[in-house]
């Protein structure tokens, strides 16, 4: 598989010091994704994640996202210079879900990896955490049960507000039905479609 990304055209030698060097000096970190052909939720992560415009845009600002089969016999340098095929390397991660997802710094030390597939909101917010450098704050689990608390009270308000007196709103004016106007703000209009 080619890479992606802002450097899409680049062929990387899968060195992973060279790619984070080379990353960081555009400003941005090194994303090795690992993948296997066949795999639905592989490709449910390019047809599904990687297409969407917000990730797609988020990539090309901040990730240098390469390519490496599970399966492959390419060679590949790890950071400490230890050669691996696509293969052994894999299994040397203990790679048993595809895809996985291994985010770097600077220094080549992985400070998220994310084993399986994870939904566009949920990967837009691994995304996040990394290039927002995070890492050091909190970890991921407690930065993405953050934003679904926010996302959680956002729909509350919500709620709150439709509960209010008047309950029913066909109510009657003078001898006359008037409709009322019910009105959904746009930042919990996702979780409509979901109850």
């Amino acid at each position: 598989p080619r890479p992606m990304g802002k450097r899409a055209s680049r062929e990387s030698f899968l060195d992973f010091g060279e790619d984070i060097a080379e990353a960081s000096a555009e400003g941005m970190r090194l994303l090795r994704y690992i993948g296997q052909r066949g795999c639905p939720y592989s490709n449910q992560l390019v047809t599904d994640n990687l297409a969407h415009p917000d990730i797609a845009q988020t990539v090309r600002a901040h990730f240098d996202l390469i390519a490496i089969n599970m399966w492959g016999d390419r060679e590949v340098v790890r950071v400490d210079g230890q050669m691996f095929s696509e293969k052994t390397l894999a299994a040397a991660l203990r790679v048993q879900f595809t895809p996985t997802l291994l985010f770097f710094d600077e220094s080549g030390r992985i400070v998220l990896r994310l084993d399986g597939y994870h939904p566009p909101a949920d990967f837009l917010k691994a995304m996040e955490y990394v290039y927002l450098q995070r890492e050091n704050e909190e970890s991921f689990h407690n930065y993405l049960m953050d934003a679904r608390r926010a996302a959680t009270l956002v729909m509350s308000e919500v709620e709150e507000w439709c509960m209010q007196r008047p309950y029913r709103l066909n109510r009657h004016f003078g001898n006359s039905l008037r409709p009322q106007p019910l009105l959904f703000d746009s930042a919990a209009s996702r979780q409509c479609t979901t109850r």
